[in-house]
């Protein structure tokens, strides 16, 4: 089998199987990218025992860094490639069995030996995600969100019966970690078929378990999701006026906003930049300033800050796209900055900031055009105070 061959050809997994001296097998989402043509970052591994020693030599041969996870050692690259090891005691055939789903429960050995206990292969060809076991999702109950990250990942379609078990101890995920939450679920967001996966987590429950989400306006809130996804397809562009913060892309942080926007409370471990920009789109959606005509456009977007461009997807009003432009390109070349205030004799105190405000509004507007009108316009404000 081609794929087969392409997963042992691979660079690192053929320097670890060339580094271990006992028995190790390449397991689970290397195989299945590589079955499906699919690029991946990830290599796992299964190792009969405990063989510090093939860890060491693997993390030395790649200067890589020792992550400890839970029952999982991680060496984490510089290129983004992670190997991650785990171990077994007793037949490669019965540590598969304890594994998700069967799409992932497959083994490849150094002889180029397939396991496949699960039938893995032919759910791959039917696309098709099946869990292996029901006490697997018991057991771990992140792996009741896996299944719609790979939903969302892969364009699969969940299995029926693993849907019922799903919904039926979707509670049982509010008992995960939050880091394990947050990883599995912004992974999730970034998937093809997020739209879908997203709507299917709701109905299943799952999804409450990170967000509460009620009853009431659940059809209103998965309606401006689909929408706001549509918006973002032709309007990417506005986010390179406003970038999210560091490794967040434009869907994943819109997505975000949606949620909490409707529900308020979530149970993710987000950045303090992202939480901050989330919080400033709350703020000018509560505000509803982007949907009234008579609202002070200068005020409306310093309400939305940084997050002025989910705020014009998320109320179709791309139409501002120009005049949001000149909002940040403004703010990013002010006429006066503080330290001109200070020479100009003005002290540092509350009005200090108001002032700058004061200046940005009159650069926005158009009513201010060099540094000399803006230091005009601070000296009369001045002599009228």
């Amino acid at each position: 089998m081609k794929e087969v061959t392409r997963a042992l050809e691979d660079y690192y997994v053929r320097e670890v199987f060339t580094l271990a001296r006992g028995e190790v097998y390449l397991v689970g989402g290397f195989i299945r990218d590589c079955l499906l043509d699919r690029e991946s970052y990830d290599r796992d591994f299964a190792i009969k025992g405990y063989d510090r020693d093939l860890i060491l030599r693997v993390r030395q041969k790649f200067n890589g860094t020792i992550v400890t996870l839970k029952g999982t050692t991680r060496i984490a690259l510089k290129n983004k490639v992670t190997l991650d090891f785990t171990h077994f005691q007793n037949q490669i055939s019965e540590d598969l069995l304890r594994r998700d789903f069967t799409i992932n429960a497959m083994a490849l050995s150094k002889d180029r030996t397939l396991f496949d206990p699960c039938g893995g292969i032919e759910d791959l060809k039917a696309k098709v995600i099946r869990m292996v076991r029901e006490d697997n999702l018991i057991n771990d109950p992140l792996r009741m969100l896996r299944a719609f990250r790979f939903r969302s990942e892969l364009g699969f379609g969940i299995e029926n019966r693993t849907i019922e078990f799903i919904k039926a101890n979707a509670n049982l995920v509010a008992t995960v970690a939050e880091e394990r939450l947050t990883f599995e679920f912004l992974k999730l967001v970034e998937g093809q078929e997020v739209e879908t996966a997203l709507t299917e987590a709701y109905r299943t429950g799952v999804l409450n378990q990170i967000f509460l989400l009620k009853q009431k306006g659940s059809g209103e809130m998965l309606k401006v999701l689909s929408n706001c996804l549509e918006r973002l397809k032709v309007s990417h562009h506005l986010f390179t006026y406003s970038p999210p913060p560091k490794d967040i892309s434009p869907k994943a942080l819109l997505i975000l906003e949606v949620l909490l926007f409707y529900s308020g409370q979530d149970r993710l471990l987000l950045p303090a930049s992202l939480r901050r920009r989330i919080k400033r789109f709350i703020k000018g959606q509560q505000s509803g300033c982007l949907h009234d005509r008579h609202y002070d456009l200068y005020e409306c977007f310093s309400l939305y800050g940084d997050a002025l461009p989910e705020g014009l997807v998320f109320t179709g009003r791309m139409d501002l796209e120009e005049v949001m432009k000149r909002y940040f390109e403004t703010k990013k070349t002010p006429l006066i900055k503080g330290r001109d205030l200070l020479e100009a004799g003005l002290p540092q105190g509350p009005a200090f900031k108001k002032v700058l405000q004061q200046l940005h509004k009159a650069q926005f507007l158009g009513l201010i055009k060099d540094k000399r009108e803006a230091l005009n316009l601070v000296f009369n404000e001045i002599k009228e105070s």
